[in-house]
């Protein structure tokens, strides 16, 4: 059995947990402790299932902590997996007793803000898979604390979902973000803009999980759809935030993806967002070949 940490940004952590467990093709019982437990349960396959810590333990590390070495004795996982903090968001892994494979998944960090929380102590893994390319300070410590490293380029499993029964799908403009709400209307009004200067009447459509009703003084269609990538091919243009999921999912279709970073505590969506820029300046090779993915690094 796998116990595999993905605390943090709620449902993005489980689409990239997803999404590794599809890559590394993994068939053995996974263990998800994630901050949700409801909106990817009809992804899931078979041998996968979430879990969420107490309430009482948000904010607590002493209790989150106790919480996952719970989980630890009373499953005896084979291996651990940790998503993005290697000592835990809290620094709740700092203290945790655990003997079996260790393996970390590197994806890009406000270091210095995030070392602060761990006191720069950290433990030996066994195996780290990089997701993306990192800061130099992030990178230093990861080359020293790694017995082996690789890149590990991700793929979302396949989907048999069916589209959303909207007319003229292929017209629409696809405003996708998570929240927090301000920033849902910060895109909104961005897409307006990107209209406005092309001069374009195309409709907008938004997919975030927030109350349907919520978004009624906006002139967009909300739809709540998960996963929302599978929508990607099917529209006119891509509007999103600078997240870890959506910059990878939306890779492949730059021509149409205009994005927008955020401030974050940890992650580093403005640099991220200048990655993602130089990765595709120049367009298509002249052999006619894509342009290499951002994530395509050693």
């Amino acid at each position: 059995m796998i116990l595999y940490y993905a605390l943090g940004g709620g449902l993005g952590h489980i689409t990239r947990a997803i999404a590794v467990l599809h890559t590394l093709r993994v068939r053995e019982k996974v263990i998800i402790v994630s901050s949700v437990n409801d909106a990817a349960l009809e992804l899931l396959p078979s041998n996968i299932r979430l879990v969420k810590p107490p309430a009482t333990t948000q904010g607590n590390t002493r209790k989150l902590a106790a919480y996952i070495q719970q989980l630890i004795d009373e499953h005896r996982p084979s291996e651990l997996i940790v998503d993005s903090f290697p000592l835990g968001i809290q620094g709740e892994l700092k203290n945790i007793v655990y003997t079996g494979i260790r393996t970390y998944l590197a994806r890009l960090l406000v270091w210095d803000r995030y070392s602060k929380v761990t006191g720069n102590q950290f433990y030996i893994f066994n195996q780290t898979f990089i997701l993306e390319p990192l800061h130099e300070d992030h990178r230093y410590i990861v080359d020293r604390i790694s017995e082996t490293l690789s890149p590990l380029e991700l793929t979302d499993p396949p989907q048999n979902k069916p589209l959303p029964p909207l007319e003229d799908l292929q017209e629409h403009w696809l405003v996708l973000h998570a929240g927090p709400d301000e920033e849902v209307d910060d895109l909104i009004t961005y897409a307006k803009q990107i209209r406005k200067i092309e001069q374009k009447q195309n409709p907008l459509s938004l997919v975030t999980p927030s109350v349907i009703n919520k978004w009624a003084h906006q002139s967009v269609k909300h739809m709540s759809y998960y996963p929302a990538h599978v929508l990607m091919p099917h529209v006119d243009k891509i509007i999103t935030a600078c997240g870890f999921n959506t910059m990878r999912q939306a890779n492949v279709y730059k021509d149409k993806h205009h994005f927008f970073p955020f401030a974050r505590r940890f992650d580093d969506q403005y640099f991220r967002a200048a990655l993602y820029r130089n990765a595709t300046v120049g367009g298509k090779r002249k052999n006619g070949d894509r342009q290499r993915s951002l994530y395509a690094f050693e």
